[in-house]
Formats: C-alpha cells, structure tokens, sequence
C-alpha cells in the first residue's frame, strides 16, 4: 500500500511545487515588473485553483489595436481596465 501511496502522492506534491513556482514566484515577477504596486499573495500550499465562473471572449477589432498598439515595454496594457471596457462595449 505504501508504493501506491508514492505513486499517487509525489506527483501531487511536484505540481504543487510547480505551481507555486511558475504561477506563483515567477508570474508575480513578471506582473511586478509591470505594476510597480502589486503585491503578490501567499500562496496556499496546494493545488487546488480553479476558473470561476463562464469563460467571456473579448475579440479586438482594428479600431481596439489602433487605441491600445501592442508594446514589449508595457506588458499587462491589454488587462487594464480600459481595454477591458471598451472591449466589453461592443459585446452584443
């Protein structure tokens, strides 16, 4: 019973570290480096995340790219909250 044990727990514990690690550690910095007044959290020690709610697809138009250009320097722009708004505008 102890070798089925392992076989079921240490993957488990590998993608808690994995997630804590990517999705935690290394998305905080890069999320830092871009909003100087973030804070990251402390993360539970498990994985147990999920999405909440319905998925809502935010198609960008011309006009959208020509307001909020793609820029390497600025990041998270497009998940700010005017994108987001103007976005959610021309939603039917």
């Amino acid at each position: 019973m102890s070798y089925a044990y392992g076989k079921l727990n240490r993957p488990t514990k590998s993608a808690v570290r994995n997630y804590r690690k990517f999705l935690g550690g290394t998305a905080g910095k890069l999320v830092t480096k871009s909003l100087n007044e973030f804070q990251p959290p402390d993360y539970l020690n498990e994985n147990n995340y999920v999405r909440t709610g319905p998925t809502i697809i935010l198609y960008a138009d011309d006009h959208y790219y020509d307001m909020y250009p793609d820029n390497p320097d600025k990041v998270f722009m497009h998940h700010m909250a005017g994108p987001y708004l103007y976005l959610l505008e021309k939603l039917p």
